[in-house]
């Protein structure tokens, strides 16, 4: 199947991706609630990798 649309150059794509971004943007507001999930999200991952490391060293020391 052809595709019969012209061709679009980078920099006019951009500008159009910038256009769309901008107006989608999250409030300046949400970066404490945000920063704070990360941080929840960091520590529930720390957490669940010591205890994996954990268990398996169990499991060599057998």
């Amino acid at each position: 199947m052809a595709c019969h649309e012209k061709e679009l150059l980078e920099y006019a794509l951009a500008g159009q991706m910038v256009s769309v971004l901008s107006s989608s943007a999250v409030p300046k507001n949400w970066d404490n609630f945000m920063f704070s999930q990360l941080e929840k999200d960091e520590l529930v991952t720390k957490n669940e990798t010591d205890k994996a490391v954990a268990e398996l060293r169990v499991l060599w020391t057998r």
